[in-house]
Order: C-alpha cells, then sequence, then structure tokens
C-alpha cells in the first residue's frame, strides 16, 4: 500500500513548481525529499523526542535513501553529536501462525525500504534506532536512553503566490485589486500572469462575492469587474459574450432583465448589495468598459501544475 502512496506522492510533488515548498526556519530539505528535518540537542528517550517531534507537526525522523541519511547525518555530525535518535522502531505481527518482529517507521505502517545497519545490527533484544555520525550507519538501541534526535516534517506546499487566495474545487488562485475600468484590469490580471475571474458554478461564483465584498451597501459603481465581455454590438445577447481566459460559458448569473441591449459590453458582478437594486447581490449586470468600478478579480491556476 505505502509503496503505491509513495509513488502517487511523489507525482503529485512533481508537479508543483519548485520555488513553491516552504520549510519552518531552521530546518533543511534535502534535494527531491518530501520532508523538513529539525535537529534537536535536547536528550530524550525515544518516546519523548518523538511526543517532541510531534510538537512540530512531525514525527522521528524518515529516512527514505542514502542521499537523505547521508544530508542528515553530515548535518548531525557538524554539530558534534555521536548518535542520535531516528523514527525506526519494532512492532509484532503475526504471520502464518508465528509472532515477527518488523522494523518500521514510528507513527505509520511503512517498512523499512532502505536502512543502513552496521555490522551486527540490528541487535534482536533492541527495538530503536539511531544513527551514528561516525560512519552515518545504524545501531539498534532501548528505549530508555537519552540522546538528540533529527525530526522529519512533511514540507508544506505554497499552491498560490503571496496574496493570492486557492480555491480548491477549481485548483485555481484569486486576488482583488481595485478602481481600474475593465480595459486595465484586465491588464492588471495580464501582468500577474492571470485575467479577470471566469466563474463557472454557484460555487465559484460565491467564493468570488466573497472575496470582493465589503459588507456596506454600495452605489452602482463600487461593484466587481469579473472577465466576461462582448465584442457584438448587439450587447443583450447572451451567446456573444466569452470570458478572457478562454474558459467556456457554462454557467451564469445574471441579473432580472440582464443583459440589456445598452451597449455596455464588459460584465459586473454586484459582491455587495446596491443602493436601487438590492436584489442583485451575487448577480451578472453588464456595464461600460471604461466605468471605474471599485475592484475587480484576477484568477490564475495555481502552483500544482496540472498535466
Amino acid at each position: 500500500m505505502w509503496k503505491y502512496l509513495l509513488l502517487s506522492i511523489y507525482v503529485f510533488i512533481s508537479f508543483i513548481k519548485a520555488d513553491n515548498f516552504e520549510c519552518p526556519s531552521e530546518t533543511i530539505r534535502p534535494a527531491n525529499s518530501f520532508y523538513c528535518y529539525s535537529f534537536n540537542s535536547q536528550l530524550l528517550d525515544f518516546s519523548g523526542a518523538n511526543s517532541m517531534c510531534d510538537l512540530q507537526n512531525g514525527t522521528l525522523a524518515y529516512i527514505d535513501s542514502a542521499f537523505t541519511n547521508d544530508v542528515v547525518a553530515s548535518k548531525a555530525r557538524n554539530l558534534s553529536w555521536d548518535q542520535y535518535w531516528i523514527g525506526a522502531t519494532v512492532v509484532k505481527q503475526t504471520m502464518n501462525d508465528a509472532t515477527v518482529r518488523i522494523w518500521t517507521w514510528v507513527g505509520t505502517d511503512r517498512y523499512l525500504k532502505y536502512s543502513d545497519w552496521g555490522i551486527n545490527e540490528p541487535n534482536p533484544n533492541n527495538k530503536y534506532a539511531v544513527v551514528q555520525t561516525m560512519d552515518f550507519t545504524w545501531k539498534s538501541k532501548s528505549c530508555s536512553e537519552n540522546r538528540p534526535f533529527v525530526c522529519s516534517i512533511p514540507i508544506k506546499i505554497n499552491l498560490c503566490d503571496d496574496g493570492w487566495t486557492h480555491f480548491n474545487e477549481t485548483n485555481s488562485c484569486y486576488k482583488v485589486f481595485y478602481n481600474k475600468n475593465w480595459d486595465d484590469a484586465e491588464l492588471v490580471c495580464r501582468a500577474e500572469n492571470a485575467h479577470l475571474a471566469s466563474i463557472h458554478n454557484e460555487n465559484e461564483n460565491n467564493f468570488v462575492v466573497d472575496l470582493a465584498k465589503t459588507g456596506i451597501i454600495m452605489e452602482i459603481n463600487n461593484t466587481t469587474w469579473i472577465g466576461l465581455h462582448t465584442l457584438s454590438s448587439n450587447t443583450g445577447d447572451v451567446s456573444s459574450y466569452t470570458w478572457t481566459d478562454g474558459s467556456s460559458l457554462d454557467y451564469s448569473n445574471w441579473g432580472v432583465n440582464q443583459p440589456d441591449k445598452g451597449g455596455e459590453a464588459c460584465v459586473q458582478l454586484f459582491s455587495d448589495e446596491i443602493t436601487y437594486k438590492p436584489f442583485f447581490v451575487k448577480q451578472w449586470n453588464n456595464e461600460a468598459c471604461n466605468s471605474v468600478l471599485r475592484n475587480f478579480v484576477c484568477k490564475k491556476k495555481s502552483n500544482l501544475i496540472q498535466k
């Protein structure tokens, strides 16, 4: 099971843009690792050390390769440690009516796919593992010995750039900007590698409203530009409207008698109630493209690259 889960994680991670991993301060991340590693000089037994790792949202170190073992052990050697706890531990399982000891990673059912035991190790009387910085090999120990320890903490993935908000349903990022006409708003979005927001279902419409709203009853121009517009002179023709990001027009939420034929070719979203049409909240209205509205919402794909 874990083999396939780790493969899935690898595929997921490989589709993340390289700059969007985040580790806690004072930790290290070996290249291509899914974990950040913290180094803790406090001398604790295995159980106490793992409890401290839990407070860091991790476990005692998971070591998945010789490369990771070398990187972590080199750092520990530089700290003048001689041995340190990692997360390898023994569990007992019944197989064919016999009880066997199996080395796993603490807190999981993952067997050790990689190990680097020293000569005559592991000792069958011991249930926990340390790494020796002298030669980076592993040695089994009893739980009661006090040692420094290394924790592994799953990497945090930044799905959106700073200031942008992720919406899981669309795997897209959104950000509110202010005080532009429609054309200038689209230019601002494009400078951010985005477009004015396209909206494809009620949930996304509500999400954009929640981002842009103030909670105050507004005048007509205190509304929100979205990415819908028409190049047709017949602005009342719903079928002529398109999204600037090229996505399909598969959802709409027009207000009553909208769009109208007044020559207004761009679309605003009523993210707040307005004084003369309070019932229009969350609905759409076509508006003159040169009107300067209170805000607009840009949308772009997240840093999880879809292939």
